[in-house]
């Protein structure tokens, strides 16, 4: 039975190893310029009205932000400085029409720093003139939030504090932060996500494991432990990069890089967020595998070649290239977990 069972997830892509499945990616970026721990973290954009048109936003942390198409190509690249981990929301009231906003963790200055997306050649230009300086330990990671068209940035030092900074529009400098919110997760932390249908904040404390707090300013410190290393055998430190699946009925996954084993824990998006199960990305023919993932991102809609979406992940060695980032339709990861809700 054993074997015709392991047969069968061959047969659809997948299979399993030391109890953790295994995928292959389908397509990957082109390895980022610098050579060493350079590529980290990503952000995915697909045109509100237009959805062929679509971008993958990359950091490059010892040069600043890469923009490729959608079979990894590099479109632009800017040196905006040392950007650690970005992120992006899509249509956000702003001066009377609705922009994508994107930002990351700039450890030149410790800022947080915000940039439109032209939604047409898909290129940024500053919202600011000067970068929003945080007052946290050295900025490390990063995420945005959406709650009823006010849009919000967490970020988190190295020391493990997390600051939440609302973001409008200002005339005269062309984007004013306000800091609305602090608190202390305990120890070094990196990865972060918002549910934005939800309001939950979610944030990987390295060498335990994954939080999960509210993600409204007047939520204060309040927080649920969703699962530790100590507990859950398929996790190892570090925790790194979060991203959330989100189905049109509420459901989909939340993902988590363990970067110690060299896997992607699934849970429930949705209520207590049960643990489904763990997977690899494996080399093929055409492409390594992962190792070291920093960041993550996911998407459920249409992407490329990707029909029901796309998971995207950061490759810490990418055999002799420099770091890029690795792209598994997503069809393949749901085929694995649909049946374990």
């Amino acid at each position: 039975m054993r074997h015709l069972i392991l047969l069968l997830l061959l047969l659809l892509g997948v299979s399993c190893n030391n109890n953790f499945h295994i995928v292959y990616p389908a397509l990957e970026t082109e390895p980022v310029e610098s050579p060493d721990d350079a590529a980290d973290d990503i952000a995915i954009f697909v045109h509100p009205n237009h959805p062929e048109k679509q971008a993958i936003i990359g950091t490059n942390k010892q040069k600043g932000l890469v923009v490729y198409n959608n079979t990894g190509k590099v479109l632009h690249q800017y040196y905006f400085g040392r950007i650690n981990n970005v992120d992006l929301r899509q249509n956000i009231p702003w001066n009377e029409e609705k922009i994508c906003i994107v930002g990351g963790s700039n450890r030149t200055n410790n800022s947080l720093v915000f940039y439109q997306l032209n939604e047409e050649d898909l290129s940024l230009r500053a919202l600011h003139e000067q970068p929003i300086i945080s007052s946290v330990n050295e900025v490390y990671g990063f995420c945005m939030y959406l709650w009823e068209g006010i849009c919000y940035a967490f970020v988190v030092g190295k020391d493990g504090v997390v600051e939440q900074w609302e973001l409008s529009p200002n005339p005269e400098s062309g984007l004013a932060a306000k800091m609305v919110r602090s608190f202390d997760v305990g120890g070094q932390c990196e990865g972060l996500v918002a549910d934005d249908e939800y309001a939950y904040l979610y944030v990987g404390e390295e060498a335990i494991g994954v939080w999960k707090y509210g993600a409204n300013p007047e939520d204060g410190e309040t927080r649920k432990a969703l699962d530790q290393i100590k507990s859950n055998r398929q996790l190892k430190a570090d925790i790194e990069g979060l991203s959330i699946y989100p189905q049109a009925d509420g459901t989909g996954h939340l993902l988590v890089s363990s970067q110690g084993n060299n896997s992607y824990a699934v849970y429930e998006r949705q209520g207590d967020n049960k643990y489904l199960g763990s997977f690899r990305i494996k080399g093929n023919e055409q492409y390594n595998g992962t190792s070291d993932t920093d960041g993550i991102d996911v998407t459920a809609q249409a992407f490329g070649p990707f029909e029901k979406g796309v998971f995207i992940a950061q490759d810490g060695h990418n055999g002799r290239e420099n770091q890029n980032f690795k792209l598994v339709d997503y069809r393949v990861i749901d085929k694995i977990f649909r049946g374990l809700h």
